[in-house]
Order: C-alpha cells, then structure tokens, then sequence
C-alpha cells in the first residue's frame, strides 16, 4: 500500500504548533495527554500528513498558551537588540 503524501499547502497548516509546543517545554505525549488525543496525532500535525479536528485547536492553544490563530503562525524570533535599520 503506498504511503499517503500531504498535501503540498498542507505542509505549513499547523507551523505554529512545534516550536510552540517545545518552547512549552512539553513532549508530543505530554500535548497529546492534555487535549485528549493521542502522540501520534500531534506528530502527524506537526508534519503535515493530516489536519486535526476543529475540537482540538482550543486546548492546544491553552495548552500553549496562545491563540488559535497563532499556531498556524510561525513564532517570530526576537529582535535583536540594536538590529534596528537606519534610515
């Protein structure tokens, strides 16, 4: 049987969702216990291969405490102090 690809846009639908995930200092199963579904579901968000069910996005954004909208969002990285562009 052969192996289901994601959907190319697919790839970038939760980029949110990992770095978030270990800036929280938690593992896919510590995620996975606190909204109720299972380490292989967080692993198969954060590469892409499925979309989760609306129900789960709440508690991950608890979870790591941000909003919905972040976890399809990059983190941004911090300015660097003094990296500021002179006009």
């Amino acid at each position: 049987m052969e192996r289901m690809k994601a959907h190319p846009q697919q790839k970038d639908y939760l980029r949110g969702l990992k770095p978030r995930r270990k800036a929280a200092g938690l593992t896919q199963a510590d995620l996975a216990r606190e909204i109720g579904t299972t380490k292989e579901s967080i692993r198969a968000w954060e590469s892409g291969l499925y979309w989760p069910s609306a129900q789960y996005l709440p508690g991950m954004a608890q979870a790591l405490a941000c909003r919905i909208e972040e976890l399809y969002q990059p983190p941004k990285a911090p300015e660097r102090e003094g990296s500021h562009e002179q006009t």
